[in-house]
């Protein structure tokens, strides 16, 4: 269910529609971790075959290290954002998460600076340390990356 309403979200605030396949690819390696995480394996047989198999969307941190993913999604008609991260272990075990929303934001790049400022701030409050930030933030990214802009220091 996860998995859609993220697409769901995607193609609301964002405009971007997810191929089904992807989508219920997700889906299946989110309910295999569940179901490891929560039900026998011996009373269950899951024999479930993925259509590409090669295709990872996750990739596990190093041993010592956490990784945190992080989404947000924007609305230019409402100007409201929704944000999402989660930290994982080197299994894939999900150790924390946490959404909320944003009000009066005025840009895309201005939803993933929040989001990552909110996700960072977050980490810090839960004192981790070690942690890989993940994100598909590409206007974020340019912004962070653009040696132009002068430092007000």
């Amino acid at each position: 269910m996860w998995q859609l309403w993220k697409a769901r979200n995607r193609l609301y605030f964002e405009k971007i529609q997810t191929n089904a396949a992807a989508i219920w690819e997700r889906a299946e390696e989110e309910s295999d971790t569940w179901l490891e995480l929560n039900v026998d394996p011996s009373s269950v047989s899951l024999n479930r075959q993925l259509s590409n198999p090669e295709q990872q969307y996750w990739q596990p941190p190093p041993l010592s290290f956490l990784k945190c993913n992080v989404a947000a999604a924007w609305d230019p008609r409402s100007k409201c954002s929704g944000m999402t991260w989660v930290v994982r272990d080197n299994k894939g075990e999900i150790l924390f998460h946490s959404r909320r929303s944003f009000v009066s934001v005025q840009s895309r790049v201005e939803a993933e600076l929040l989001g990552l400022v909110w996700a960072t701030e977050s980490l810090s409050s839960l004192r981790l340390s070690n942690i890989i930030v993940e994100t598909s933030f590409l206007e974020a990214r340019e912004v962070l990356l653009d040696t132009n802009i002068r430092s007000p220091f």
